[in-house]
């Protein structure tokens, strides 16, 4: 293979090879990864004129490459397969991604010296990230770690209704009662009102909300608003109080459950649930096929997420620290 790396900063070329990827995600885009204030380039492995691969690479102030994961996010730093690598039988697919793969990475260490991988959960073959120095381990391989995530298929021929039926009986309940104790959905305009939640939810947790975590969920949220690529719900008592508050990406294949938020005094009326439900419900009413729940990686979040019928999906990070 005589393939080359091109880089380049032309965001819409980018945007343009990721929407005809399997890997096409709302965090990958050019929109999106512009929310983190970091320089980005786009790495491409060509050959014969053709895009077979991807990546987005960001660098901090520094210039260092950012390690993964970075924070409030999903699929930033995955490698995108161009159509060349999605199109024919698995025996001649599998070895050209392989190959390519093999050969995309290689190069990107020798360019940048590290490199910071989250992939999509499509990406479930990593071997090109374990092959990297097999036989020279001392130049610098991966750090791999695996991760979950959770998927929830929307089924358009049964509708929320069945859906509401097959969740976990709790579940069930709970939005029962929080409608008959009045418990109201609108959506949300201000993110003031996601950033208080946001940080009362971390209070809890006696975590303190930075002044540039805050300017992310800024971002992310203008960037939602401002691309029609997400939502943002609050759900208010019968006093019309705030109770809590949601923050969902989309894009024409699925939904992102990214942020979720309670007030300290309505986790007893079960506000967080309702709201998850009600976002759910909305998306039943789109082209969407399936709520990606991000993330199911501490054992009370992922039985949150299972109990809404989320089914574990593996995702995997690698980070080369250092090629020599």
């Amino acid at each position: 293979m005589e393939a080359t790396l091109e880089i380049n900063t032309n965001s819409d070329t980018w945007d343009q090879f990721l929407a005809h990827s399997p890997q096409s995600n709302v965090f990958a885009t050019s929109g999106f990864l512009s929310c983190y204030e970091e320089h980005i380039e786009y790495a491409y492995l060509v050959d014969k004129g053709h895009p077979l691969l991807g990546l987005a690479v960001l660098k901090n102030k520094n210039g260092i490459i950012t390690k993964a994961p970075i924070q409030l996010g999903q699929y930033q730093q995955t490698i995108v397969c161009g159509r060349e690598l999605t199109n024919g039988l698995p025996h001649s697919i599998v070895k050209h991604y392989l190959e390519s793969c093999s050969v995309f990475l290689d190069l990107l260490a020798k360019k940048y010296g590290s490199i910071a991988l989250f992939l999509h959960h499509s990406l479930c073959d990593i071997r090109p990230l374990q092959w990297l120095n097999y036989n020279e381990p001392e130049k610098g391989q991966f750090k791999i770690s695996t991760n979950y995530t959770g998927l929830i298929e929307l089924d358009k021929n049964k509708g929320f209704s069945v859906f509401l039926n097959e969740i976990r009986r709790t579940r069930k309940q709970e939005y029962a009662s929080a409608i008959k104790s009045g418990l109201q959905v609108q959506i949300n305009q201000s993110i003031d009102v996601l950033i208080d939640l946001y940080e009362a939810t971390f209070a809890r947790q006696n975590i303190v909300v930075t002044d540039d975590q805050n300017r992310l969920v800024r971002n992310i949220f203008n960037f939602a608003l401002k691309h029609n690529s997400g939502r943002s719900l609050v759900c208010l008592d019968a006093n019309n109080n705030c109770m809590a508050a949601t923050l969902f990406l989309h894009d024409k294949k699925a939904a992102y459950y990214l942020i979720g938020a309670n007030a300290p005094d309505s986790r007893s009326a079960k506000a967080g649930p309702f709201l998850f439900l009600e976002n759910v419900k909305h998306y039943f009413e789109t082209e969407v096929g399936v709520i990606d729940v991000v993330g199911m990686n501490s054992p009370n979040r992922g039985d949150f997420k299972t109990s809404f019928n989320a089914i574990p999906k593996p995702y995997f990070l690698g980070n080369l620290l250092e090629f020599k």
